[in-house]
């Protein structure tokens, strides 16, 4: 059952008619509804991991650049960022979640693309502090 569509509908995801009836399914991804790999554990980890997705481009200080990172980059967000403890597995190669405030998301995709946000200007000013230096604008 496909219940979610990427906005270009350049992926969809899906639970296995077989685990409908489970409380909390595993959620499933394609891009062309015929192959499918599992994407989260369980539909609440989907909508949390969406949530902060989406929290990347609709919080009150959002990110609207993405960088380019080079691995010493990454492992610095990693190091440095606490990980939200959600992702996606398989959607653009990959996505995971940092941040150190309740407030801010510090979004990793596509194995090196950075961008971030946060919901109030003390935040966004110490994440702009530390991570506009890294990588290279896209």
């Amino acid at each position: 059952m496909i219940f979610y569509s990427e906005n270009q509908k350049a992926c969809v995801w899906g639970i296995h008619k077989e685990d409908l009836s489970k409380s909390d399914p595993p959620v499933y991804m394609s891009e062309d509804e015929q192959d499918w790999n599992l994407e989260t554990e369980t539909l609440s980890d989907f909508f949390t991991a969406m949530a902060f997705l989406q929290a990347g481009f609709a919080l009150k200080f959002p990110g609207n650049t993405f960088y380019e990172l080079e691995e010493d980059e990454l492992n610095f967000v990693r190091a440095n960022f606490r990980n939200k403890g959600f992702s996606f597995k398989q959607w653009l190669g990959g996505v995971n979640f940092y941040g150190n405030y309740d407030d801010d998301v510090v979004i990793v995709q596509a194995a090196n693309q950075l961008l971030y946000a946060a919901d109030t200007k003390e935040h966004s000013v110490a994440l702009n502090k530390v991570l506009s230096g890294l990588g290279t604008e896209l």
